[in-house]
């Protein structure tokens, strides 16, 4: 009985790793806009620059993210009843360096890579999604209680 709770709450945190790193990907992209807009700026503003430089500077730092998350949840699997604060600011500032440097690799300057506003949405973005994960991932493991339900919603129904 416990190998298969435990094989259910792997399944839970793979699916929520894939949710929430989903949604950070789709916070950062307008999180950019509203960036661009508000400082009439580009994100990369630098000619000669390759067009696959800012998809593979945000792809990186989601995948960065979505490894940190894997992470906290093996801690919770494990039954660590305790938020992990630590990989919780790694989650955004490791996603922040990783795309810092991919912006280094493909020549960006340093005013649109470590000094740049927009990839400094990754580093609070990151921990939200680190403690959102852990907060939902936490309720599932170490409560009993069933997914919060619309009241329109009939339990016969699955």
């Amino acid at each position: 009985m416990a190998e298969s709770r435990d094989t259910e709450l792997r399944r839970y945190a793979t699916v929520l790793v894939g949710m929430v790193t989903i949604l950070l990907g789709a916070v950062i992209i307008p999180a950019w806009g509203f960036t661009a807009l508000l400082s009439d700026s580009d994100p990369i503003s630098s000619d000669d620059i390759s067009a696959a430089a800012g998809p593979l500077m945000i792809v990186s730092a989601l995948a960065v993210m979505a490894l940190c998350l894997t992470v906290v949840g093996s801690g919770i699997r494990a039954g660590t009843h305790t938020f992990p604060w630590l990989l919780a600011l790694f989650t955004g500032v490791g996603a922040y360096l990783l795309a810092a440097m991919i912006g280094i690799i493909f020549t960006l300057p340093p005013e649109e890579t470590f000094a740049s506003l927009y990839l400094l949405w990754f580093i609070p973005l990151g921990f939200l999604g680190a403690v959102t994960y852990w907060a939902i991932l936490a309720r599932h493991a170490f409560t009993d209680r069933t997914r919060p339900r619309w009241p329109w919603e009939n339990p016969e129904d699955e």
